[in-house]
């Protein structure tokens, strides 16, 4: 029986095959056999009646198998078919089969290294040495073992013990704790040696292993410990306490430090030094182990210097820079804050790697106490995530400048890294707003720099106003350009308005984008390929500043060594050095002043800049100013002479996309006002654009803004000046001014060249619902004027002329016919009737103008101030009634034309011009009433009217021509009166002629009045007729005739002419009439008063005073005539106070006491004098 578990499956299988084979042959028939499978397998070879189990009880006798035999056939069939099994029977029975083919084939040879090994010749020493046996075998008998391990134990063969205790099957040994137990003390028996770590570590009681590690630590080596104590630690933690793992643990972590020390410090005699142990693990890159051995040696707890210091920061250093921030931040936390801030502060500037910085900042924040302080790391922090946004490979470049994060934003400007600006400066936006207003990273100080740099890209340098005189470029005798021994201040630079061409090529001319460069060592300007080096140049530090060719020719050669020479060629390579930044405030400081951007001017780039800015009020201010300065450069130097190196179609590209910017934000959020300077700009800018478009254009620039409605006019005129008609159009259109006068002009242009046709068509532009403007009157002017501008075809047309009719060469209008065809039709189109009867007039086309009052409505006012009046002035008022007459003898088509002359001739008393009117109307009243007018006017006495008799006979004959009966219709023009009226006006110019031969004779110097004056006119005229008449009954015969209701109006009359008789002194004709009218005592009364009044002459007086009857008149006479006295006793007489009072007052004014005084004792009244 064979126990075969611990042979592999494959090889069970195979042996279970060759049994179900081997039991099915003739020579085993009748035996009895059972196979089953399990998982084990056991063989019972036996020659009777067997079963073969898995239970099989082993009884057999120890050395039976010895005396059992296998037939040769059988072992070679059993090679054949299993080579293992025959292997197997062979090697148990030690049979010689004598058979060369017989061998082991490659399949046995596991079999063959388990038989030949160790632990099989141990365990074989248990079984008579036989090997095969020791193999099959699945346990190991304790019988045979226990006695072995006995007598090794005697012997103290720890090692005898331990290599039987190996063979024993680990199935066997779980199950019989005896053997677990033996081992640990084997183990523990073999633990003291040197090796002895190496089976300690394979005891199985952990309590045992602990105690046994902890004493025999001082007798293994380093890795021996570690080993074990990862075995102690790899344990179940419910199988020691916790204080005996931290322990072990603690025990491994300084063992596999001072290992590690070791292995790497083995340049050092000793490691007894733990600061110089820790700097030289830093020197050799251990950081992880520098940690190890910092903590391991406790250095954090002893005093330190500033030279330890120096060590931690850099092991704090290189802890950050290998990602180990876990352990830095740690580290940080050991320190005193005090020492941790100082160390993190050393090391700020040796920090190479972001994360670094970062780590370092957040700790110098997190312990920073003023605000100066808390600001400065906050910059710093900034600074570095502005770091994190630029490319990895670029930050390097800018890692200085993180600690003053406006240099970085600085930098970035001008290295034009505006999109990675724009990224950074989009997401540090809410904490840049916190930063306080001092701050050089606060939104205004950012947005001033932005501003500044933005000027920077569109900065445009070109001379800005005329050479005095011709730059002689070219000297008659050329000398070689020496440089001066010293490099000159900028004061002493040669001006940039000097200079039009390279001084130092002398062929490159400046513009807009060849550039003027000043060379820091000579001050001469010079072009930028004639200044491509970069040295250092004294007064400058030690920035790199732009020299020309010949300064650098005049250098190389003094360089008095072969490397420095090498090295300044090297240096004049790197003609297009980066502009950067350093900490170095001088340094900065020269920089910035000797910065350019190499593309400027750059719109695209300034816009870039400025998309950035965030406050909208000071953006377009700066926008405002930047376009103002651009605008200065489209000014010419001087009038008509344009800048030869500005680019005007550029810049006002570039202009209007500033503006265009400008609209952008003012749509987000401008106000009214930046609404209206962005429009002003706006147009502005169009009308300066049209001018830029070509080069006859370019040089109208104005030079001065073009605001406001007088320059815009003064452009406009300019343009007109130069007949740049269309693009008069356009500038008149864009400034909203009256493009109608752009059109005269032009139109007027047209005309004065004889191109009549297009003049028209010019003048059809302008304002067709004017009628009479200025145009109409300049065009007819101009073809007056400049008759002999026509146009071909009207030259040809009157050599047509001259050839037919010869007499047709000058016309009676005084132009030729195709002028005054053009003229009509002007008149016609643009004028009104004034204009149109004006020209008649003019042309002294009278009866066109007569033509036009019949074909059209012409306004009476019109008629009046276009045609009459001129026509007046003229003398040609007779050629107007004449063609009047022409066309209508009865004036009935022209009867309002002639009222409204002959109302302003009688309004402005121009009677003959009248008189001339009616005569050739055939209007006798009215002819007969203005002879009556010229009879009177300017008349003062009828010796005037004498002379002037003949005008009012000449009426006396109109009055009977109008008498006369006429067989034609009677005129509705002409005055019509009734014969009475004609009759009565005739008698009354009768009367008048005799009253002017009576007086003309009698009294010429009597006033002009005459009967066709007023009742009053009358009255008077009719008493100047008795006045002056020697006899007195004719005269009073005369007068009753000139007064109209003579019996009403006697005293009207007689009292007047009482009274001029009486001054003429003829105060006895006066009684005369007295006497004749004695009948009529009240009127007898009245006229003697009247008399009385005219004061006659004393002689005179009483006279007439007696021949009043009537009291009161008598005492009023008296009164009048001084005879005071008389008055008051007449008074007294017939009682009459009243009159007594009068008497008084009269007196009181005369100064006549005695009369007043009886006159008050006559009133009772009291005298006060």
């Amino acid at each position: 029986e064979y126990g075969v578990d611990n042979i592999s499956n494959s090889s069970r299988d195979h042996i279970t095959e060759f049994l179900k084979e081997f039991l099915k042959l003739d020579y085993i028939s009748g035996k009895e056999t059972i196979i089953k499978k399990d998982i084990g397998l056991t063989i019972t070879k036996s020659y009777s009646t067997a079963t073969l189990t898995r239970d099989i009880s082993r009884k057999a006798d120890e050395d039976s198998w010895e005396s059992r035999g296998t037939r040769p056939d059988v072992l070679k069939y059993l090679v054949v078919r299993n080579p293992l099994l025959g292997q197997i029977v062979e090697k148990i029975h030690c049979i010689e089969l004598g058979m060369e083919t017989v061998r082991t084939p490659a399949a046995t040879t596991p079999l063959e290294r388990e038989l030949l090994s160790d632990e099989t010749n141990c365990l074989a020493e248990l079984y008579s040495d036989n090997v095969m046996w020791a193999v099959l075998e699945s346990t190991v008998r304790s019988d045979r073992l226990w006695p072995r391990l006995d007598a090794a134990v005697l012997q103290q063969d720890w090692q005898k013990c331990l290599d039987l205790l190996a063979c024993v099957p680990e199935k066997q040994i779980k199950t019989d704790h005896r053997f677990g137990h033996f081992r640990d003390l084997v183990l523990e028996q073999l633990s003291p040696t040197t090796d002895g770590w190496r089976y300690c570590q394979n005891m199985k009681d952990p309590q045992r292993l602990y105690q046994l590690t902890l004493a025999s630590l001082d007798k293994w080596p380093l890795q021996g410990c570690v080993a074990v104590l990862n075995v102690l630690l790899s344990l179940d933690s419910a199988v020691l306490s916790l204080s005996d793992l931290a322990r072990a643990r603690e025990l491994q972590t300084s063992i596999q430090t001072t290992s590690k020390v070791t292995q790497a410090t083995q340049t050092l005699s000793s490691t007894e030094d733990a600061w110089e142990v820790l700097e030289e693990l830093l020197k050799c890159g251990e950081v992880h182990l520098a940690l190890q051995w910092f903590h391991h040696s406790d250095l954090i707890h002893v005093d330190h210097s500033s030279q330890t210091l120096l060590l931690i920061g850099q092991l704090l250093l290189d802890l950050l820079e290998r990602g180990q921030d876990v352990s830095a931040q740690e580290l940080l936390e050991s320190l005193p804050s005090e020492s941790a801030v100082q160390i993190c502060e050393n090391i700020l500037s040796r920090a190479q790697s972001i994360s670094c910085l970062q780590h370092l900042v957040h700790f110098l924040q997190s312990q920073a106490t003023t605000p100066a302080q808390i600001l400065r790391y906050t910059h710093y922090d900034i600074g570095i995530h502005m770091l994190n946004h630029i490319p990895w490979q670029e930050q390097e470049l800018y890692r200085d400048l993180a600690s003053q994060p406006e240099l970085l934003v600085e930098q970035l400007l001008m290295s034009t890294r505006i999109s990675t600006l724009e990224e950074i400066l989009g997401v540090l936006q809410g904490r840049l707003c916190l930063l306080p207003p001092g701050s050089p990273l606060s939104p205004p100080c950012l947005d001033a720099l932005l501003r500044r740099y933005a000027a920077r890209a569109v900065d445009v340098r070109v001379r800005t106003r005329e050479l005095p005189t011709r730059r002689q470029l070219t000297p008659e005798t050329p000398t070689k350009f020496v440089p001066p021994d010293t490099p000159p201040t900028k004061q002493e630079w040669v001006p940039n308005d000097e200079v039009t061409e390279c001084m130092c090529c002398e062929a490159s001319r400046f513009s807009m984008f060849n550039r003027r460069h000043h060379c820091r060592r000579c001050g001469r300007v010079v072009c930028g390929s004639c200044s491509p080096h970069r040295f250092k140049v004294s007064g400058y530090g030690n920035v790199k500043v732009r020299i020309c060719s010949d300064c650098y020719e005049y250098i190389l050669p003094r360089a008095t060594q072969l490397e420095g020479a090498r090295r300044m060629r090297a240096e004049s390579r790197d003609s297009e050095v980066e502009w950067w930044l350093t900490k170095d405030l001088v340094y900065n400081a020269t920089v910035r002043e000797e910065f350019t951007y190499t593309h400027a001017p750059s719109v695209a780039l300034c816009l870039s800049i400025l998309k950035l800015h965030t406050e909208h009020s000071s953006l377009l201010r700066f926008l405002f100013t930047t376009i103002e300065m651009m605008l200065r450069l489209l000014r010419p130097i001087s009038p008509g002479i344009i800048n030869p190196e500005v680019d005007y179609t550029l810049l006002v590209t570039m202009i209007r996309s500033l503006l265009e910017f400008s609209k952008l934000s003012c749509s987000q959020y401008g106000s009214g006002s930046e609404w209206a300077t962005v429009d002003g700009l706006f147009a502005e800018v169009d009308l300066l654009g049209m001018l830029v478009a070509s080069p006859q254009t370019c040089a109208m620039l104005p030079t001065e803004p073009l605001r406001g409605q007088s320059a815009l006019s003064a452009l406009r005129e300019n343009l007109l000046r130069s007949e740049l008609w269309t693009l008069a159009l356009e500038v008149s259109t864009k400034a909203g001014l009256d493009y109608n006068s752009v059109w005269l002009a032009w139109g007027k242009a047209c005309l004065k060249a004889g191109a009549w046709t297009e003049a028209r068509d010019k003048f059809a532009h302008c304002n067709p619902h004017k009628k009479d403007t200025q145009m109409l009157s300049d065009i007819i002017q101009i073809l007056q004027d400049n008759p002999q501008l026509m146009d071909l075809k009207s030259r040809l047309g009157r050599l047509k002329v001259l050839s037919t009719r010869p007499e047709a060469l000058h016309t009676s209008r005084g132009l030729e016919p195709k002028l005054y065809e053009e003229c009509l039709y002007y008149l016609h189109t643009y004028g009104s009737h004034a204009t149109t009867l004006s020209f008649y007039l003019n042309q002294n086309d009278i009866k066109s103008a007569v033509h036009l009052l019949v074909e059209a409505p012409v306004d009476l006012q019109v008629y009046l101030d276009s045609l009459f009046l001129p026509a007046l002035q003229s003398g040609r008022v007779a050629d107007l009634y004449s063609s009047m007459a022409n066309i209508d003898k009865t004036f009935v088509v022209f009867k309002e034309y002639m009222r409204v002359s002959c109302a302003y001739c009688e309004r402005h008393q121009l009677y003959h011009v009248l008189y001339q009117a009616q005569l050739i109307t055939g209007d006798h009243v009215r002819a007969a009433l203005t002879c009556i007018h010229f009879f009177r006017h300017n008349a003062r006495t009828y010796n005037d009217l004498a002379a002037s008799k003949s005008h009012l006979e000449t009426a006396v004959g109109h009055l009977l021509q109008a008498l006369k009966p006429s067989k034609e219709p009677k005129s509705l023009l002409v005055m019509q009166l009734s014969v009475q009226e004609l009759t009565r006006y005739l008698s009354t110019a009768r009367l008048q002629l005799e009253v002017v031969a009576f007086l003309a004779s009698t009294a010429p110097a009597v006033s002009s009045h005459t009967l066709f004056s007023s009742s009053a006119h009358r009255v008077s005229l009719a008493a100047a007729v008795i006045a002056a008449g020697d006899d007195l009954e004719q005269s009073l015969a005369l007068a009753a005739r000139v007064t109209e209701d003579w019996q009403q109006g006697k005293s009207a009359v007689l009292c007047p002419a009482a009274a001029q008789l009486v001054r003429a002194g003829r105060a006895s004709v006066v009684r005369r009439l007295a006497a004749l009218y004695k009948s009529e005592p009240d009127l007898c009364n009245q006229m003697l008063t009247a008399a009385l009044r005219e004061h006659p002459q004393q002689s005179d007086i009483d006279p007439l005073m007696a021949l009043i009857t009537d009291v009161p008149s008598k005492i009023a006479a008296m009164i009048e005539c001084g005879q005071l006295k008389s008055a008051y006793l007449l008074a007294v007489r017939h009682n009459r106070l009243s009159d007594i009072e009068k008497i008084m007052e009269v007196a009181d004014q005369w100064g006549q006491p005695l009369i007043k005084k009886i006159c008050l004792k006559k009133l009772n009244i009291p005298d006060d004098s």
